[in-house]
């Protein structure tokens, strides 16, 4: 869960000197990341806004989040959030996680 431009230093050891790294954070394919949650921009058709549609997420802890819009959930509005906690990144220093952030967008073809 470390973010870009974090130090990480390790001391003198071995007849080798103190060394430091600065992480920098690789994008994502599909996630991005804000702060400690991660946002997924999903396109719907008009259809599946409507309708319901089933969806697998894979998220970086190698789980699938699986998110299942049923009549509760509908329709789906352009711009609607479905917030999934704790399917973030880690939070560093204990076991907690942000969340995973999901952003409809109905695609009009």
């Amino acid at each position: 869960g470390w973010k870009s431009g974090t130090k990480v230093s390790f001391k003198s050891q071995s007849g080798f000197p103190p060394i430091t790294f600065i992480l920098r954070e690789k994008e994502h394919s599909f996630l991005i990341r804000k702060g400690d949650d991660l946002i997924w921009k999903c396109a719907v058709t008009p259809r599946q806004a409507e309708k319901g549609i089933r969806l697998k997420i894979p998220v970086p802890d190698g789980s699938l989040v699986d998110i299942v819009l049923s009549d509760d959930d509908l329709p789906v509005c352009n711009n609607q959030k479905k917030i999934v906690k704790g399917k973030g990144m880690p939070i560093k220093g204990g076991p907690e996680t942000g969340d995973l952030i999901i952003e409809f967008h109905i695609s009009h073809q």
